[in-house]
């Protein structure tokens, strides 16, 4: 009997070659790999990113006038278009501030602003009982300071100072009146002041506390008493002038040592007034708007030529087709029925040369079986 045959055995070498982790364990194996696929991939994508560019370059070589030509016609159709838009947003943007000032001025008209005057006094202390005038004057728009309806508290505030002659005197009397300009008192009001008290000990701590402050003159030696000395509506007789008296208490003729003193006014809107006065920007706002509406209504439909004009070859087009439309309605109406003969007659004479080229076409049975 023959020998079996025996199969060769494999090379260490080979099974080296075969086994993917003694692959993986050479340096040379997957380094290699991975650094040329990541070659590959930024090549690719360089590739494909200069691709237009550079197939805008090489067309540029290859025909020069016609991509200048390109290039220029697109750089006109560029500045145009930048053109025209600064000129629309310049357009817009001035209507947008008119119509601002615009709304502002008509919700201005509408709206009324409460009233603030600040006057000094001047107190005559020639007379038993000094008292001074404030004029409050009026409006140059609204030809009068207090409109009709507001609500008008006049607040006083006397500079006194903390001598011991004011302490002394202790508590008098002022007096506030609302004159018109006949003289007629309009409203009026009285109320007693005095300056606040404190004992010896704390004026003395007081003293040493702030004796650096009044020794270099930062502070004085001051009282300052503020009050609401009179509230009453304006109504249709108007107020020109505030009268503020000051009178000694009862028994007395001793009258306190006043520094300064001054009116504060301020009146306050009607209820319907007020909410309106509140809601002010609101009403700018909207008010604005609809103007803005408006005047664009009335740019593009009275001042039409500083609008985008159209192209003339669109309009001529535009023309032509419909002279050309016209002019077949009304050949149509005029002769409607030789029209429909035409019609039929070639509808007929296409019918028999259709049949005549199929006869033509068929021939005879006895030619084609030939």
């Amino acid at each position: 009997m023959d020998p079996e045959p025996r199969s060769p055995k494999p090379h260490p070498r080979a099974e080296q070659d075969q086994d993917p982790l003694l692959s993986l364990s050479k340096p040379a194996g997957w380094a290699v790999t991975a650094v040329t696929a990541q070659a590959e991939l930024i090549s690719a994508t360089v590739l494909s990113l200069s691709h237009p560019f550079l197939s805008i370059f090489f067309q540029s070589r290859a025909a020069p006038s016609r991509f200048a030509r390109a290039a220029s016609t697109a750089l006109r159709r560029v500045a145009l278009g930048l053109i025209s838009a600064t000129y629309a947003v310049a357009c817009l943007l001035i209507l947008t501030a008119f119509a601002f000032l615009l709304g502002v001025f008509l919700v201005r008209l509408w709206v009324e602003d409460p009233v603030l005057l600040r006057r000094p006094l001047h107190l005559d202390y020639t007379q038993p009982q000094p008292d001074a005038v404030a004029s409050i004057g009026r409006s140059p728009a609204r030809g009068r300071a207090i409109p009709s309806g507001h609500t008008v508290t006049v607040s006083l505030r006397l500079v006194m100072p903390d001598s011991g002659f004011n302490r002394h005197v202790g508590i008098f009397q002022v007096s506030t009146e609302a004159l018109s300009s006949t003289g007629r008192v309009l409203a009026s009001s009285s109320r007693p002041c005095m300056l606040t008290f404190r004992s010896f000990p704390v004026r003395l701590m007081r003293t040493f506390a702030m004796s650096f402050p009044l020794l270099v003159g930062l502070r004085a030696e001051t009282q300052q008493l503020g009050f609401e000395a009179l509230r009453y509506g304006e109504g249709a007789s108007k107020t020109e002038a505030i009268r503020v008296r000051v009178m000694p208490r009862a028994g007395t003729m001793d009258l306190p040592q006043i520094y300064e003193a001054e009116i504060l006014l301020r009146t306050r809107l009607p209820r319907g007034k007020e909410v309106v006065y509140n809601w002010k920007w609101t009403f700018y706002l909207g008010v604005s708007m609809n103007m803005y509406v408006l005047l664009l209504v009335l740019l593009f439909g009275c001042f039409r030529p500083l609008g985008i004009r159209r192209n003339s070859s669109s309009r001529v087009n535009s023309d032509g087709f419909a002279d050309s439309s016209g002019r077949w309605r009304r050949e149509r109406t005029e002769h409607p029925w030789s029209e429909i003969g035409e019609s039929s007659a070639s509808n007929v004479a296409g019918d028999v040369s259709i049949s005549g080229e199929s006869t033509e076409d068929d021939g005879p049975p006895e030619a084609s079986e030939s």
